[in-house]
């Protein structure tokens, strides 16, 4: 017996899908075409294995429902249940104050290290070492200025402070 899936599990699919879609492209910054190779890309991530079975799990029932119309989704309450779980997970903003902190003590590894092999390198060589330094030299600028704007961010949120005397 072969129904046709109805308007509300149609809506339902393609609404569900969209946001896991731009989910990994605005927030994953993910590449691919198509969401298999997209959903595939995020194991880079390390993301569980559970959320990328029921990601793929959700984009197998897409296609089902929007690439053959008269295919019903098979278990409306799964597709529920798996959409619940995995979006969250797929949703949330990958956690940019340890990234950025990390991004910020790798550069200045690879600061000093370019400095030293800079100091070291012949005079042949320097051009390139020396646009080097200077490339992480404005990178470091950069996240000390993205640093310094949120710390002011957080004293305008919290007001300001108060002090005891006149």
């Amino acid at each position: 017996m072969n129904q046709e899936p109805s308007a509300a599990e149609t809506l339902l699919v393609t609404e569900v899908t969209a946001r896991i879609e731009r989910a990994l492209a605005d927030q994953w910054h993910l590449q691919g075409n198509g969401l298999f190779e997209q959903i595939n890309n995020l194991r880079a991530f390390k993301v569980g294995p559970q959320v990328i079975w029921g990601l793929h799990y959700l984009r197998v029932e897409r296609n089902g429902v929007v690439h053959h119309p008269r295919r019903p989704l098979r278990d409306a309450a799964k597709f529920r249940q798996v959409a619940c779980e995995v979006l969250p997970v797929v949703e949330r903003r990958p956690a940019l104050a340890a990234s950025v902190q990390s991004v910020g003590e790798q550069l200045r590894s690879i600061g000093a290290s370019r400095l030293q092999t800079f100091a070291q390198t012949p005079p042949a060589v320097q051009p390139a070492s020396q646009r080097v330094a200077q490339l992480v030299q404005a990178a470091m600028n950069r996240l000390r200025a993205s640093q310094a704007q949120s710390a002011r961010a957080g004293r305008l949120v919290q007001g300001p402070a108060r002090h005891n005397g006149r």
